[in-house]
Formats: structure tokens, sequence, C-alpha cells
């Protein structure tokens, strides 16, 4: 007797036991609020963080803390918000803690609407640029001292910082940090990281403020222009007919569109012959000479 009844005791304190256990298990962490999603996508890209490594596809969440690679012939746009990054191919792109960006491999370009005092950061390598409201590239190089970083930007002045040191690059130059040389500036090159010409994200995602201050070919939401000036950054505009290029010889221009107006022209009717020739009516008589 006196036996079951310890067994039975010592089943009622597990049991006590367990329930205190669940009470005193934390309940799970909420996941991490997202940063952004996949805007724009071409080929194959990929995310990796804690939870593993995972394949993006359109509209897919992307974490703070997580890497974001493309293939060699691939891209993926990241919308956060009110900034666009543009990964392009066979570069690696790290999402801060904070939300802030950093290039470990290949190019990067982000287009940033945001106004104010915002201050996040775009670093490639050891150099960090403070993005807001610009419209800014990173690109890492590789020589034989080894691999250095290149800022550059085209809206705003866009101070680079590294260390102690500061630098603001002007519009249309670049900042170069290189290992043992201080920040220096360079020229801007002509040729541009540009966005994702075709892709399966096209017209799926609203790129909304980013779409409001940028051309839309530069954000990924259209294809190249072939038109001699650049489209007005209102998305309800009116979208200018080809014979709205200069020189064109088109009619109806519809200058809405945010084209010059173009004047036609068109090949003048011939001048009308000249009058004939009235000779004078002979003099006395017509005998010439009298």
């Amino acid at each position: 007797m006196h036996s079951t009844s310890s067994k039975a005791g010592l089943r009622d304190l597990s049991a006590l036991a367990v329930v205190a256990g669940i009470l005193a298990t934390p309940a799970p962490a909420p996941a991490a609020e997202p940063v952004g999603h996949v805007a724009t996508l071409s080929g194959a890209a990929t995310a990796s963080g804690p939870a593993g490594r995972r394949t993006l596809a359109c509209g897919d969440a992307v974490y703070p803390g997580e890497t974001l690679s493309t293939a060699d012939t691939s891209h993926v746009g990241l919308l956060m918000g009110d900034a666009l990054a543009h990964v392009a191919a066979a570069s690696t792109m790290r999402v801060e803690e904070d939300g802030g960006l950093r290039l470990e491999d290949g190019r990067l370009r982000v287009l940033d609407a945001v106004e104010g005092d915002d201050t996040r950061a775009l670093a490639a390598l050891d150099a960090t640029a403070t993005h807001r409201g610009n419209d800014t590239e990173a690109y890492i190089f590789s020589e034989k001292t080894g691999r250095y970083a290149m800022l550059c930007e085209w809206d705003t002045p866009l101070p680079v910082a590294r260390g102690d040191e500061r630098h603001v690059a002007p519009p249309g130059e670049c900042v170069i940090a290189k290992r043992d040389e201080p920040l220096y500036p360079a020229g801007a090159h002509e040729e541009r990281i540009g966005p994702i010409d075709e892709g399966p994200c096209d017209g799926e995602i609203p790129f909304g403020p980013v779409a409001d201050r940028f051309p839309p070919y530069d954000v990924g939401a259209g294809p190249p222009l072939p038109f001699a000036f650049e489209l007005p950054r209102n998305p309800n505009a009116p979208s200018p007919d080809p014979c709205d290029q200069p020189g064109s010889g088109c009619f109806g221009i519809d200058t809405s569109a945010g084209g010059p107006t173009v004047i036609p022209t068109e090949t003048p009717p011939p001048a009308p012959p000249p009058p004939p020739v009235v000779e004078p009516p002979p003099v006395d008589g017509g005998i010439p000479g009298t």
C-alpha cells in the first residue's frame, strides 16, 4: 500500500514538473521583419543566412543578416520601401542587421528616393557611403596589390568615409578606396550599372517612391527608351509616341509627354512660273526706224 502511494506521488510530481517546464519555456521569438522584397529578377539568385540558403523568386522577402548572390548572367533587384538595390551579375551583397548594404564582391547600384535626414549607408570593403536621396554605384575590383573599392554617384554630393578619412564626391565623380592609399577622386565612367530589362517580375511589384523619383528604365520598370529626350518621372504621365523624337517629321506632337515641340517640316510647293515677257508695242505703225 505504501509502495503504491509512493508511485502515485512520483507520477504526480513528474506531471507537475512537465507542466512547470512548459510554463517556464519562453515563447519562440518572432521572426525578424524583412528589409525588403525581390522586385526584379533575371536568372538565378540566392539568399543565405542563419536559416540556410534558398533560391529567390519574385516577391520573396529578404531579412537582415542575409547575403544575396547572383550567377554570372543573373541580376536581382531588392526593393526596400523607398530604395531599390540592383545587384549585378556575379555579385554578392550582404544586408546588415541595421538595414545597411555591404557589397562583398562585384557591382551594386542603389536608387534611393528618401528625403530628409536618413543616413542609410552602402559599404564596399572598408569604405562607406551615405546614399540618401542619391543614385549610387559601388564596385569592387582586383589588382596585383589586392582588392579595392570604387563608389560613384550622379545626383547629389556623395559623402564617403573610411576610418578617420572623409571625402565628398561631387556629382559625376567617384571615390577610390585602395589599401595603403588615401581616398582620392576619379571621374565617373560613362557606362552605368543597368537595370533588368526583362524579368519575370515585370509589372508585378509596385515601385512606389522610387518610380516617382527615377526614370522607369533606371528603376527596371520598363525597357530602354529610343528617344532623344528623357521621360518625365511622373508615372501617370502619358507615354510618348516615337513621332515625338526630334527630327522625326511627324505631325500631331504631344508635348505633354515631355518631348520638345517639333515643328513639322514639309517640302515647299514649287514656285509659280515667272510671268511671260511682254514686248512693247511697235512705234509709228510698226516700221522700225521710222
